[in-house]
């Protein structure tokens, strides 16, 4: 086989999404709550498979999460989501002992392809190809979050814990009262699985500063 050929075939299997090679692969171990976590990443992974769904609707399920005593879940970006993969597997790409119902499908990251944004990354744990999906698409979910201890809001709606409350986290604690986005514990602080008018209330007046 002549190098052009070799050349043309590599630049088409990167152009498809050929996965990376990492060196770096994950360190695993079953922590027997439903979770998994890689101690060379620092995260710590949904074990499980809730299924598919469309890429707006696995953020919000990753979002409201309560999975192994922490509410701090998140959808992994591109970055996370490839580390899982283990390239000495294949159908799926992924050590199943700590992943038995893993699939041989493609799963969401949070990451938006930047020159679509109507498009994300994802991860095909066929052969761990990574490309870009729309969004309206239904792919599975892997839910992430880190293995630092979980930052509790102390200020009712402040959902991203950064001190202050915006006008899109008081619209978010609506839609939570509404029943259109699952509940978070940043906004019902009761803790029954409901959010309350008085616990919009509350969202609001962190927002004005009262």
């Amino acid at each position: 086989m002549s190098n052009i050929r070799v050349f043309c075939i590599l630049v088409f299997l990167c152009l498809a999404g050929w996965p990376t090679r990492h060196a770096d692969a994950a360190i695993l171990s079953n922590n027997g709550n439903g979770t998994v976590t890689d101690s060379r990443a620092g995260l710590v992974w949904q074990q499980g498979d809730p299924g598919t769904m469309t890429w707006d609707t696995a953020l919000t399920y990753c979002e409201g999460l309560s999975l192994g005593g922490r509410n701090d879940w998140r959808l992994p970006n591109i970055k996370e989501l490839e580390s899982l993969t283990n390239d000495a597997r294949y159908s799926p790409a992924i050590d199943t002992t700590y992943f038995p119902n893993a699939t041989a499908s493609t799963y969401w990251s949070s990451t938006t392809y930047a020159s679509i944004p109507a498009k994300a990354w994802g991860v095909a744990f066929n052969f761990g190809f990574i490309n870009f999906y729309n969004k309206n698409d239904s792919s599975h979910v892997r839910c992430v979050h880190s293995t630092q201890p979980e930052i509790v809001s102390t200020k009712p709606g402040d959902c991203n814990y950064d001190g202050t409350v915006t006008i899109a986290e008081v619209q978010s604690a609506i839609n939570m009262f509404l029943g259109l986005k699952t509940v978070a514990a940043c906004v019902d602080f009761s803790g029954d699985n409901a959010v309350s008018i008085a616990e919009v209330q509350k969202t609001i007046n962190s927002f004005l500063g009262l």
